[in-house]
């Protein structure tokens, strides 16, 4: 909540009991207090009761109106220290050009993870109170701009002007997103074992997509790639001609692969 003073913290959070009090625990970062996470440094725990004016009760609320509001507790960026065992996972919109109010209308293989000391790097910045953090994606580096809706951050790449939605899901387990964060490893052609732009082993970065070359069949992390199929360039590794726009890896091949029901990466 922005006010003239300044900013200040504001949670969402869903009560079984409203009469009984809620255990928040809260830090103190560059920006003021705000909630935090039980093992986060510094935090400190403290006892609230709601008042009957703070509380929404979802059985009140229009059938539309409380499947929205229940909706977006999969997109939290409250802090819901009340549910135990949830983990946080930041996600990346494939597609170019998602709103928030439209983001409930993709379906999970529309979203991307990041690797896991990524996700923690995410994480940690957003719990400090950061207004952004930079994470490197193969040879790029990124800007998780967070907000300015709650639930939502942006990917900004300053060098290639390029930017897309991230939204942050509470898993329920760590288990859960411990798996959603290691996915296996892509499988390649020519048995290449790294990206040749930048010499990063696909083992190593299962959670960047790749991409393959048609004919000569090199492959690439998507992300590195980018660059060359912005300036419509060839193969790196053998000089070969490449229809970027086919592979969907332009802002136009993308629109046409959307168009007929497909994502990219």
């Amino acid at each position: 909540q922005r006010t003239t003073r300044g900013r200040r913290d504001v949670r969402r959070l869903l009560l079984d009991d409203p009469s009984e009090p809620v255990a928040l625990h809260v830090a103190r970062s560059a920006h003021g207090w705000r909630v935090a996470t039980q093992d986060f440094p510094g935090a400190e725990e403290r006892n609230v009761r709601a008042s009957p004016g703070d509380l929404v009760s979802l059985h009140d609320l229009p059938l539309n109106a409380s499947a929205s509001v229940q909706a977006s507790g999969c997109c939290d960026l409250s802090n819901n220290t009340n549910a135990v065992g949830r983990a946080p996972l930041w996600e990346w919109c494939r597609q170019d050009g998602v709103h928030p109010l439209t983001s409930e209308q993709l379906p999970a293989t529309a979203w991307g993870v990041y690797s896991r000391e990524q996700n923690s790097a995410i994480e940690d910045a957003f719990q400090a109170g950061q207004g952004d953090v930079s994470v490197n994606v193969g040879i790029r580096t990124y800007r998780i701009v967070f907000g300015p809706e709650a639930g939502f951050a942006r990917q900004v790449d300053d060098t290639l002007h390029k930017r897309r939605l991230i939204r942050r899901r509470l898993i329920d387990s760590n288990e859960e997103r411990d798996q959603l964060l290691e996915p296996e490893a892509p499988q390649v052609a020519r048995e290449q074992e790294s990206c040749p732009i930048c010499c990063i082993n696909f083992a190593e970065s299962a959670a960047m997509p790749v991409l393959e070359l048609p004919g000569c069949r090199h492959v690439f992390h998507r992300a590195c790639a980018q660059q060359l199929a912005d300036s419509r360039g060839q193969c790196p590794c053998c000089r070969g001609d490449v229809d970027w726009d086919a592979l969907g890896a332009t802002g136009r091949g993308r629109r046409a692969v959307l168009s007929q029901g497909g994502l990219t990466a």
